[in-house]
């Protein structure tokens, strides 16, 4: 992964929560998007105590998890 992309990344964690906060500066992401905007497709992929998985995403296209799909890019970032 390209240096400049790497997120800055905390965690969280208590009884029953786990909470992750990624940040990376815009302008490192997309020289374009100062005129077009960012899609974004916020996913993760949670195992839980016995090796279940469960996918999480703020949408999902219909079908099996899929987070390439471009109906999975719901958050979208516009330039005022």
């Amino acid at each position: 992964m390209d240096e400049a992309l790497n997120p800055n990344v905390a965690v969280r964690r208590a009884a029953e929560r786990l909470e992750l906060e990624a940040s990376i500066p815009l302008k490192r992401l997309s020289a374009m998007h100062p005129r077009q905007g960012l899609a974004l497709a916020l996913s993760a992929v949670v195992e839980d105590k016995d090796g279940v998985p469960s996918y999480w995403a703020l949408k999902h296209p219909l079908g099996k998890p899929d987070f390439h799909h471009p109906d999975s890019f719901a958050l979208e970032l516009k330039n005022p």
